[in-house]
């Protein structure tokens, strides 16, 4: 199914992101996700993330935040930060 996920280039949100939104509408969100399997953006696959780690017991969960420069233009991301037993990843697109 993860293999399915393409990154939205087109710049049409199919779904409406907000990382000040609270935990119930980011599962919403990333269930809807699962069912249309449409194409997403970072903010959109870190709530993807949250959902598919949520049972996962002594999983640290961090939202990382950081810029890229490209020829003058800054672009924002955003990962899902993770550490089990005591081991650093980090999940999402960018």
């Amino acid at each position: 199914y993860i293999h399915s996920l393409q990154y939205n280039f087109i710049g049409k949100e199919y779904f409406k992101p907000d990382k000040r939104m609270p935990l119930q509408r980011v599962m919403y969100i990333a269930k809807n996700i699962i069912k249309d399997s449409l194409p997403i953006k970072c903010l959109e696959a870190t709530m993807l993330a949250i959902y598919l780690t949520r049972d996962i017991e002594g999983l640290t969960r961090l939202p990382l935040r950081f810029g890229t420069t490209v020829q003058g233009h800054v672009y924002w991301h955003i990962v899902l930060a993770v550490c089990y037993k005591a081991k650093w990843g980090a999940l999402g697109l960018s």
